[in-house]
């Protein structure tokens, strides 16, 4: 019986009926695909089980098909998600990844990112934890995630945070909530001053400025918890907090927990991040969601330009949003009672 041999590169390019050229292009990234003929090469390439020599094409490149991925902390669900992401729209292209973690690179003086560029990545996607100067003087394509352009220097795809805090913030506003409090941590420094922006503006506009707060806690959840507990027993209580990251969040509920305030009955949450456990708590948590997916496969977009050394069109990259309404918000009706929306 006749083995039968390993599908090649033309026979991907028959069953997606595209030129040997666009199936190459789509599987090296040399040059730019279109959609459509990406998702039909992308499709043969599944339907025959082709598998690109990733090792041949290294060589035949002088690449190393491998892309840095630098993370504040992979503990945090938001990177983990988006590093996830970022892998799966890597590996359509036959690329590979290195993690760095990179919360304390400012300390060490990057001494992870030279370790990283010993390995001879191709590009890295960096997510700064504090400043990135140090991170520029080199010659490989870098693209920041999750943080605004500085200095005009590198290309960046990021949410629209100061949008995205309006968003949630008139959501409850319209909603009949005047006493918001929006809770922050310390250990989210770049997104939650745009973040804190936007919530003060909008208040602002509303008129709410003065009832409405912004509570600041610490690097944690339990931290969170005690800045809440100081301020429930200084302030009024307030109809809905408005959590800047999922660790406010866990902050939050602890101190609600620990003093009995039910939700939504008595108090409703809003929270940025659509964390697993937003959904599996009873009530369910509303949440700004971001849009991580989205962020991923832009990004990829953008390095395989930087590859080929062509051009990106749009440096700077700003996504909205999503409102997810679910169990832990209810209408404010003027006399104090709570409906649900």
């Amino acid at each position: 019986m006749k083995k039968s041999s390993q599908p090649t590169i033309k026979d991907v390019a028959k069953e997606a009926g595209v030129s040997v050229g666009t199936t190459s292009n789509h599987i090296t990234g040399r040059s730019a695909v279109s959609e459509r003929s990406s998702a039909l090469v992308s499709k043969a390439i599944k339907k025959l089980g082709y598998r690109h020599n990733v090792i041949a094409a290294r060589l035949r490149k002088q690449q190393s098909m491998t892309i840095g991925i630098c993370i504040p902390e992979l503990s945090n669900p938001f990177f983990h998600k988006l590093m996830q992401s970022l892998n799966r729209e890597m590996e359509k292209d036959f690329y590979e990844s290195i993690l760095v973690e990179t919360s304390d690179i400012e300390k060490r003086n990057n001494n992870k990112l030279k370790a990283l560029y010993n390995k001879q990545v191709d590009g890295v996607f960096l997510i700064p934890h504090l400043d990135w100067d140090g991170w520029v003087d080199t010659e490989v394509p870098i693209i920041l995630l999750d943080r605004p352009r500085k200095k005009e220097v590198l290309p960046s795809i990021a949410l629209d945070n100061f949008s995205a805090a309006i968003t949630g913030t008139e959501y409850l506003f319209e909603l009949g909530h005047e006493n918001v409090w929006f809770v922050v941590n310390t250990n989210e420094l770049w997104n939650a001053s745009e973040r804190q922006a936007g919530f003060k503006d909008i208040a602002r506009r509303f008129g709410y400025h003065e009832q409405c707060r912004v509570i600041e806690g610490g690097m944690s959840a339990h931290d969170i918890a005690a800045s809440i507990n100081k301020a429930l027993n200084k302030y009024d209580m307030p109809s809905a907090i408005f959590a800047s990251n999922e660790y406010a969040a866990l902050g939050v509920l602890r101190a609600l927990s620990k003093n009995n305030i039910q939700i939504p009955n008595q108090i409703s949450i809003l929270t940025f991040d659509d964390a697993h456990w937003t959904n599996i708590l009873n009530p369910a948590v509303s949440v700004l969601r971001q849009p991580v997916e989205e962020m991923a496969r832009l990004a990829w977009l953008n390095m395989k330009t930087l590859l080929r050394a062509e051009c990106i069109e749009n440096m700077s990259i700003q996504l909205q949003g999503k409102l997810v309404i679910r169990e832990s918000v209810l209408t404010k009706i003027r006399k104090g009672k709570m409906i649900a929306i």
